[in-house]
């Protein structure tokens, strides 16, 4: 469960910065950057690649292990079942938005037509 709810925390933490880079990419142009600011949603994004990696794999990995190598009995089960339904919550909105983003993108094409359209390129929202 602690590695459900760091997860999580991680995947929020993602979106915000998610919604950083696409902020602060759409800025104007200024003296200090004369092309703009749209390169910063590849620096956002391996940023947000760092944190769930780093934060994210390694507490599952350690929580896994340690709890194979000493098992601990479910003391309260209605904690664990509200964790997994507000992980499905949140995670299900992330995923919402995620859809509208790409449908809004992608127009009137289909889904399949869309990554044919698309190969050899990707689509940035």
């Amino acid at each position: 469960m602690t590695s459900e709810a760091i997860h999580s925390v991680v995947d929020t933490t993602n979106e915000i910065l998610y919604f950083t880079e696409i902020h602060r990419s759409k800025q104007k142009a200024d003296a200090d950057h004369p092309f703009g600011h749209g390169r910063e949603i590849y620096f956002w994004s391996f940023v947000v690649f760092a944190v769930d990696l780093r934060a994210g794999c390694r507490v599952a990995i350690y929580e896994g292990v340690s709890r194979i190598l000493e098992p601990v009995p479910i003391e309260s089960p209605v904690v664990s079942y509200a964790v997994f339904a507000l992980a499905f919550v949140f995670e299900g909105a992330s995923w919402l938005v995620s859809l509208r983003q790409f449908s809004d993108v992608k127009g009137e094409m289909g889904f399949i037509d869309c990554d044919q359209a698309q190969q050899g390129s990707a689509i940035i929202l």
